[in-house]
């Protein structure tokens, strides 16, 4: 009989680099397992992925509209009857915007345990936490945990620093399964994404608007439905183009000679396409990643117009992509 694994994660939000993690592992795991997986939209994970309907579940309830949906009874069933559970990729245990996401994916983690599930946490990235309650929190579900795969350095070594480096391992993001793209790009197109965060983007709407000027052609990438409002709100003078998908993010990133944004599979997506990057590192994720493939960063503290448009010359393309695809290989092999 074939051994059932559930993926966890934050899947059916809409959100370009969630998806494209669930793909790789939907997929690659498919292939030795029976994989179900938990999405916050049952309906755009199946039509999204094409994945059969009795696969895909809601998360477990976390209120009381979800609780009285009875919807968690059919997700308590599927973990009941697998084998592991792996949390897939992604920054989900963080409270950079509270402790909500600590809160829903440690429940997760305690009852996928107490349904008798190995516990894997696979590509996710982990940084110090503000809250002591997500502290605490934190360490109750890691304690749960057969195996922590982190997906940069920064993350290895602030969880080694805890105390769980018997159950660490260092990987990379699953998205560099994805093909290389051969780039072909338009000279002086660039291609810029900014997320909603905590920070003033005056000066980039004043050095995108001087790149204008100098006959350089900006496109806005929205990555997320988030990511429209901060072009709305901010960067109106660039045309905008939201991708439907990873793959058609590569496509559109190829075509352009720079890649310059916050979003971490938006540069993801520029790295594999062979475009000039230069990422804006919000996060440890952002900064470790874009360090592991030899790109510059510049971070939010040092953004201020004269600084955007020197790391912008430092833009170039990235190292290290074959060997980070032959890592993800390696270990998608051994879940």
């Amino acid at each position: 009989m074939v051994e059932k694994i559930v993926l966890i994660g934050s899947y059916g939000a809409s959100n370009i680099g969630d998806e494209a993690m669930l793909d790789v592992l939907y997929t690659e795991l498919s292939k030795k397992y029976f994989v179900s997986v938990l999405s916050g939209d049952r309906n755009d994970t199946v039509r999204r992925h094409n994945i059969e309907s009795e696969r895909v579940r809601a998360h477990l309830p976390f209120g009381l509209r979800s609780f009285f949906s009875f919807q968690w009874l059919a997700t308590v069933k599927t973990l009941f009857q697998s084998k592991k559970v792996l949390f897939g990729g992604g920054g989900l245990f963080v409270d950079d915007q509270g402790i909500k996401a600590i809160l829903l994916w440690s429940y997760h983690v305690f009852i996928s345990k107490i349904l008798g599930n190995e516990v894997i946490i696979f590509a996710n990235s982990f940084h110090p936490l503000q809250s002591g309650v997500s502290k605490k929190v934190l360490s109750l579900a890691l304690s749960f945990v057969e195996k922590i795969i982190v997906r940069d350095v920064q993350s290895y070594e602030y969880l080694k620093s805890l105390g769980y480096e018997h159950k660490l391992e260092q990987g990379v993001d699953p998205v560099f399964f994805y093909d290389i793209s051969s780039c072909n790009p338009a000279k002086k197109r660039v291609a810029v994404n900014f997320r909603p965060w905590k920070m003033r983007y005056e000066s980039c709407v004043e050095w995108s608007k001087q790149k204008q000027q100098e006959g350089f052609d900006l496109i806005f990438i929205a990555s997320d439905v988030t990511d429209v409002e901060i072009h709305e709100k901010y960067f109106k003078h660039i045309p905008m183009i939201m991708p439907s998908s990873f793959s058609e993010m590569q496509i559109i990133l190829s075509r352009c000679e720079y890649a310059y944004g916050m979003r971490l599979h938006f540069l993801l997506a520029a790295i594999l396409s062979g475009s000039k990057v230069v990422g804006i590192s919000y996060s440890s994720k952002v900064s470790g990643i874009l360090q592991s493939c030899e790109l510059p960063f510049i971070r939010l503290a040092d953004m201020k117009k004269s600084h955007l448009e020197y790391f912008f010359k430092q833009a170039t393309q990235a190292k290290n992509r074959e060997k980070h695809k032959e890592t993800i290989k390696r270990l998608l092999k051994h879940v």
